[in-house]
């Protein structure tokens, strides 16, 4: 085949999006009747993701008639040449629909543009209760508290979970499960209760119990720096009273989602601006907007 519609070409990038090259040349095969080689894929992925970086991204559907409005962003990781690099993620959803948002690029400049997409849709204005849900890193909620410092920020409930549980291995080991259970829920409850400050209180009690610098010391010494750099995001019945979810499971499920299998099968490396443009590719796709995408 010496030429390739347009047409075609968009074709072979959507399936190349979504599949490892090798895969998405019989999946063409099967379904276009077209030879077409994995590496004449590989370049149509490239020259459509380039135009797909310039889709912009839709609007929420029907927001101002739900009840709230979750930000959330996390990071993922996609092996290039230059190293394991990390891929930023924000999704908007309001328990109805979803807009996502995968990229590389450094935190600032993400959280930057992510942040003016915000202000662009109107979602900072809106009358419904709003939350940025993150698991605490700094980076996310400090640069989007400069932004919107009246919007609520909620510490992913099973991030929170997954440090306690972290510690209560330290402190009992991980054969007594039921140990480390009670442990955990007694804690958790703190926060439903909104006793925050008695929860540290009671932390740093059992710390004190221990000889410094010993690792169980240790452990609960992280966990209580953690737990006071995000106290104001812990209030989690306080939270649920409003409707607001209190768990991060839609950007983890789109990192899932963005990032694999076809970025992430076998040892596969990726040259820097390939990987984003076919991030920017499968943002579209996930995003239903394959359609917006101008080539010619």
């Amino acid at each position: 085949m010496d030429t390739l519609s347009a047409e075609l070409e968009k074709d072979l990038a959507y399936v190349g999006a979504l599949l490892p090259y090798r895969e998405a040349k019989a999946v063409i095969a099967r379904l276009k009747g077209s030879c077409v080689s994995h590496t004449t894929i590989q370049r149509c992925t490239n020259d459509v993701g380039e135009a797909a970086k310039h889709v912009e991204l839709r609007a929420l559907k029907n927001h101002r008639d739900k009840k709230y409005l979750a930000f959330q962003v996390d990071g993922g990781r996609v092996n290039t040449y230059d190293g394991w690099r990390e891929t930023k993620t924000a999704v908007i959803e309001n328990g109805f629909d979803v807009v996502q948002t995968t990229t590389i690029a450094d935190h600032n400049h993400f959280m930057n543009a992510f942040c003016a997409e915000i202000k662009k849709q109107g979602y900072h204005t809106d009358p419904t209760n709003k939350a940025l849900l993150s698991d605490g890193a700094r980076w996310i909620g400090d640069d989007f508290g400069q932004y919107f410092p009246r919007i609520i920020q909620i510490l992913d409930y099973y991030h929170f979970k997954e440090h306690l549980y972290a510690t209560a291995k330290e402190l009992f080991g991980e054969a007594d499960l039921t140990l480390n259970k009670q442990w955990v829920d007694k804690h958790v409850q703190y926060c439903f209760d909104n006793k925050i400050k008695s929860l540290i209180i009671s932390l740093k009690k059992q710390q004190l119990t221990f000889k410094p610098k010993s690792p169980k010391h240790e452990s609960l010494r992280l966990l209580i720096n953690y737990i006071e750099n995000n106290k104001h995001r812990l209030s989690y019945s306080k939270y649920r009273e409003l409707g607001l979810p209190i768990g991060s499971g839609q950007v983890e499920a789109t990192i899932k989602k963005m990032n694999g299998p076809k970025l992430k099968s076998g040892s596969v490396r990726w040259r820097l601006p390939n990987v984003k443009k076919v991030l920017a590719l499968r943002t579209v796709i996930f995003n239903g907007q394959f359609d917006n995408i101008k080539y010619a």
